[in-house]
């Protein structure tokens, strides 16, 4: 549906030895492709996942599509578990005591349209793993990120993959409190748990992504340790894509997917380019805060996702949510 012309994971990616990466939700679909590509390109990979079994599938998927990757130590299962604050919190802080630098972070993992549901720590289940996970996970590894950033010839980035369904949120989100976070999104729970309102919410997370994503890059700019205004912070849509969770909920449109949508390595190309793409640090003022949509195009989000007073509220109700959960840990 969309031509790849405009960036080639093959001839478009630079050689990428000597650095680390980690990405979330890497045991399938979109998150799988990006992280085989970026070992494919010389990285060291931790492939990210909710259970550990399924990072270590993945990467054996890896090494029987590409057999040159065995035996180069280029990827790692990692477990990482966005469910609630406390696990991504203590999954996270693993990373730490095993690496010295982190060069690219790609928060890829997500859920889509779930029931509505709270989780054991008080959080709606949807928000909590689409933007209090990559916001924990972010907040966690940032200082590894800055010291990385702080060396000579680095180049790292923080890529955040949002949706073009963050347009389609149509009722106030001041993102100003725990219950801000906990929306339905519709007049009744029962309303709330039809297509629609299972829609609106995740298009409200991924508003939020949006959001992070710029506050993050203010952030960084505006922060004077040494490395830490290097650091370049991305949104994307990745594009419709036909993932193994979309067939799942969309049965029917398999047939005939290619007509419509993006294969996953296609719905890759967008994180890959934002992570590894030279132009993107020839050109960083260009591209830092940018939202991309496929292949590589900068776009403006909507209005609500530009407001950086918005952006600057959600970013302290996350902060302010997250440590009164962990400050609860027993």
């Amino acid at each position: 549906m969309f031509s790849s012309a405009k960036f080639d994971p093959a001839r478009d990616i630079p050689d990428l030895s000597g650095r680390v990466a980690l990405v979330s939700g890497a045991n399938s679909g979109i998150g799988f492709q990006t992280a085989q590509q970026l070992a494919l390109h010389g990285a060291k990979v931790y492939v990210g996942s909710r259970k550990l079994s399924n990072a270590i599938a993945a990467i054996e998927r890896m090494e029987a599509n590409h057999p040159t990757l065995k035996g180069k130590d280029l990827l790692h299962a990692f477990k990482l578990d966005l469910s609630t604050v406390k696990g991504v919190k203590a999954d996270s802080e693993k990373l730490l005591d095993i690496e010295t630098r982190l060069d690219i972070l790609v928060n890829n993992a997500g859920v889509a349209e779930r029931v509505y549901e709270i989780n054991s720590e008080g959080v709606e289940a949807q928000f909590a793993v689409d933007h209090l996970g990559p916001f924990t996970i972010t907040q966690t590894l940032l200082p590894l990120l800055i010291e990385t950033a702080a060396q000579a010839n680095s180049d790292v980035r923080v890529v955040t993959v949002a949706s073009g369904a963050h347009q389609f949120v149509n009722f106030e989100t001041p993102f100003a409190s725990l219950d801000d976070f906990n929306i339905v999104g519709a007049n009744t729970l029962e309303k709330g748990n039809k297509f629609i309102g299972r829609f609106r919410r995740y298009g409200m997370s991924k508003l939020a992504s949006i959001l992070f994503a710029r506050q993050l890059q203010h952030r960084l700019l505006a922060d004077p340790t040494p490395g830490a205004n290097q650091i370049i912070s991305i949104s994307l849509h990745p594009g419709e894509v036909a993932t193994e969770g979309f067939f799942r909920t969309f049965w029917y449109f398999k047939p005939f997917w290619r007509l419509f949508f993006l294969s996953p390595l296609e719905g890759s190309f967008n994180s890959l380019f934002a992570a590894t793409a030279p132009e993107v640090r020839r050109e960083e003022k260009k591209w830092t805060e940018k939202y991309l949509v496929p292949h590589a195009k900068i776009k403006a989000p909507t209005e609500r996702a530009q407001d950086d007073e918005l952006a600057a509220t959600l970013w302290a109700t996350s902060e302010r949510v997250v440590e009164d959960i962990l400050a609860k840990r027993g």
